[in-house]
């Protein structure tokens, strides 16, 4: 009796573990694009990346994001991270960097300094 309840526990506790998961997985790739106002992940990371630039350059008017916002489809994005994680579907890869430049706006920072020609971008 002991033995069968506590796998019944168990069995209902790794279900619950399971749909946790699966449910923060989820949130995890829909978030940036809903966030963003995007139709995608990549298109995500590079409106992202725009506000990131907007704010290292001093841009109070946001003059930056708004260009960004309007010439971004996710194409250099996908590109990108083609190049660097090429093992990787790009949606997940964008998902990835979207939320490391979230956390890290400086190792952001270091990525748009990559992706740009030297010297337009100084920091």
């Amino acid at each position: 009796m002991f033995n069968t309840c506590r796998l019944y526990f168990k069995a209902l506790f790794m279900g619950f573990l399971f749909k946790t998961l699966a449910v923060g997985a989820i949130v995890a790739v829909a978030y940036p694009p809903i966030n963003e106002g995007a139709g995608g992940p990549c298109h995500a990371l590079e409106a992202k990346a725009f506000n990131i630039l907007a704010k290292f350059v001093g841009d109070e008017i946001g003059n930056v994001s708004i260009l960004g916002a309007n010439i971004t489809t996710g194409g250099m994005a996908t590109y990108r991270v083609k190049e660097e994680l090429p093992n990787m579907p790009p949606f997940l890869s964008c998902t990835l960097y979207y939320w490391l430049f979230t956390i890290d706006e400086e190792e952001a920072m270091k990525a748009i300094a990559r992706m740009v020609p030297e010297g337009l971008i100084s920091g």
